[in-house]
């Protein structure tokens, strides 16, 4: 346990296989807590094991100060803020092909009049807002979002065989999605394509990860396009250690 918990803050990704999390201290002289916890593959649902995790790790049941939960969920689109003054999400839902059976319709208003519509499953949402005070809930892609529309170029993420790509010009989205990749050879070619088809013209491609597929990818898309330029991770207000090195850049983003 941590000591007055309820000075810390919280933050989850909740993937398909795993919750990943951070813990915040209240000031930035004192290190951050990072931990991967594996989910039960054997549970009757992505719920159950979602809960069994959670209740196994009682620290994070903890009157923290303020808690956030991001959802790894496939099922997202980003449209105009003020598009969704004429018509209802769920509308978008339909126009976009996602998949709403089962799931609660939640958006997340971004910067730069933006706003990402995305499907999360009702039960897992459900728990979460029963679970946590007050909780704040959005897509894992949010946070990244917000944080490259801080700059202009096209952003490429590679984490656990997920591949995020974000381009940005003059202040606008100009696309964000997460593509799973079986091979460094697929994400290399998403990278590239993206690269000509947006047409972002002066502005740098930026590319960030970890690992050896990381590593790969980096190296062939120097070769056969660009030499990428680092995106640095966002820094955390909480001193850096070896552990906060591997966050993902969905919490770094949101804590920054």
């Amino acid at each position: 346990m941590i000591p007055q918990p309820e000075l810390w803050r919280c933050a989850m990704e909740i993937n398909a296989s795993s919750i990943e999390v951070v813990l915040l201290p209240p000031v930035d002289s004192e290190r951050a807590l990072y931990t991967s916890i594996i989910l039960n593959p054997e549970a009757p649902s992505h719920e159950k094991a979602v809960q069994e995790a959670i209740y196994a790790n009682p620290v994070l049941l903890s009157d923290f100060k303020r808690v956030d939960a991001l959802f790894d969920c496939e099922d997202i689109t980003f449209v105009p803020s003020q598009l969704l003054q004429r018509v209802e999400a769920e509308s978008v839902c339909s126009a976009s092909g996602i998949n709403t059976d089962g799931k609660r319709i939640e958006c997340d208003e971004l910067p730069g009049g933006v706003t990402s519509i995305y499907a999360v499953d009702a039960a897992l949402i459900g728990f979460i807002r029963r679970t946590f005070f007050n909780v704040r809930t959005a897509h894992r892609l949010s946070p990244i979002v917000s944080n490259a529309m801080n700059s202009d170029g096209l952003l490429a993420v590679i984490e656990r065989s997920r591949l995020d790509i974000i381009g940005t010009a003059d202040g606008k989205l100009q696309m964000a999605r997460t593509i799973r990749c079986k091979t460094p050879q697929d994400a290399t070619y998403f990278i590239i394509a993206t690269r000509k088809s947006l047409e972002l013209h002066g502005a740098p491609l930026l590319f960030a990860g970890s690992g050896e597929d990381a590593d790969t990818v980096r190296g062939y898309v120097e070769r056969y396009c660009e030499k990428p330029l680092t995106a640095e991770a966002p820094a955390l207000p909480a001193v850096p250690d070896r552990d906060t090195l591997n966050i993902p850049r969905s919490l770094s983003a949101l804590l920054s």
